[in-house]
């Protein structure tokens, strides 16, 4: 996945390149698909790699990693759009200043 990509779209794929592996035979267990989304992810979430790491490794499952990372990204996402809402309002006061 690219450095800003849309997680949401990464981890659907991921999810349907297990499927169509499922449906040839293959079965993948559930650990391995969690550990491929953990290392198929941008370097800026190491934070959050490195907690769900931290867990008991029966506890890291396919589900987990996925709420963690739609979690993480809609925070990210969160923070862009207050940035980018902040920016804009000191944009419009610096211009009202000059206006007057």
């Amino acid at each position: 996945m690219a450095e800003h990509g849309d997680m949401i779209a990464h981890i659907t794929h991921m999810m349907d390149l297990v499927e169509r592996l499922k449906a040839v035979g293959e079965n993948i267990p559930d650990q391995h698909v969690a550990a491929l989304m953990l290392v198929s992810i941008p370097e800026s979430y190491s934070n959050l790699i490195t907690a769900i790491e931290a867990r008991e490794e029966t506890l890291i499952t396919t589900d987990l990693v996925k709420t963690k990372l739609t979690e993480e990204y809609n925070r990210r996402l969160e923070q862009q759009a207050d940035r980018s809402s902040n920016s804009s309002t000191t944009f419009k006061s610096a211009i009202n200043a000059r206006n007057y």
